[in-house]
């Protein structure tokens, strides 16, 4: 079996340490995606940053 290293640079440990990145946001992106595949998605305005 080989082994492989990789070294992160610090902005790809800030990446891993976001929780947008997380296994469980993940999953629920994914889960959203699936669904709007699916064209079960709806449909509704932005709503702006105040």
């Amino acid at each position: 079996m080989a082994t492989v290293t990789i070294t992160l640079d610090d902005s790809m440990k800030d990446a891993l340490e976001d929780p947008f990145y997380s296994t469980a946001n993940m999953e629920r992106l994914n889960k959203s995606i699936t669904q709007l595949n699916a064209r079960k998605g709806t449909e509704h305005e932005l709503i702006e940053a105040e």
